[in-house]
C-alpha cells in the first residue's frame, strides 16, 4: 500500500469529513487491466495534491484500452491577460489550496508521467476550463 505524506493525509481527512468515507485514490481502481474504451474525469484533478493527481492519471491510464482515449475537463485560463487575471483571482477565492498549484504546472507533464500524450484540446467557457483528449 501507499505511505501517505502528511499534505495526502489532510487531503483524505478532509474529503472524509465532507463526503463520508471514500475509496482511498491510492487503491487501485478494481477493474482489470486495458478494460475501458473511454476513461474521464471533470473538474476533480485541480482539487487534489499534486501526488494523487499523478496516481490518479495513472490509473486511468491502467484501465484504458490501448486505443482508447481518456477525457479531463478541469479549469484553466483564458489566452488573453485581463481574462487570465480575471479568472485565476476569482476562481482561487473559492477553490481548494491546490487549485493555484494545479493551474501553473499545467496537465502536459503529469499526464506524460503518466504514458499519455495530448491529442486534443478545447478551451470552454469562455477559455476558463478545458477539454483534453489523451491517449496512450
Amino acid at each position: 500500500m501507499h505511505e501517505l505524506s502528511d499534505e495526502e493525509k489532510e487531503y483524505y481527512s478532509l474529503t472524509e469529513r465532507v463526503f463520508g468515507k471514500l475509496a482511498p485514490f491510492y487503491d487501485p481502481l478494481p477493474f482489470p487491466d486495458e478494460s475501458f474504451d473511454i476513461s474521464s474525469i471533470s473538474f476533480a484533478l485541480h482539487d487534489m495534491p499534486r501526488s494523487i493527481r499523478k496516481e490518479t492519471l495513472k490509473e486511468m491510464a491502467r484501465v484504458t484500452k490501448p486505443d482508447g482515449m481518456i477525457l479531463i475537463i478541469d479549469h484553466a485560463l483564458p489566452e488573453n491577460k485581463l481574462g487570465r487575471f480575471l479568472a485565476y483571482n476569482f476562481t482561487r477565492l473559492h477553490e481548494a489550496k491546490y487549485y493555484r498549484e494545479f493551474i501553473r504546472s499545467g496537465l502536459e507533464p503529469l499526464l506524460a508521467r503518466a504514458g499519455l500524450r495530448i491529442e486534443a484540446e478545447k478551451p470552454v467557457m469562455c477559455g476558463t476550463a478545458r477539454i483534453y483528449r489523451a491517449v496512450k
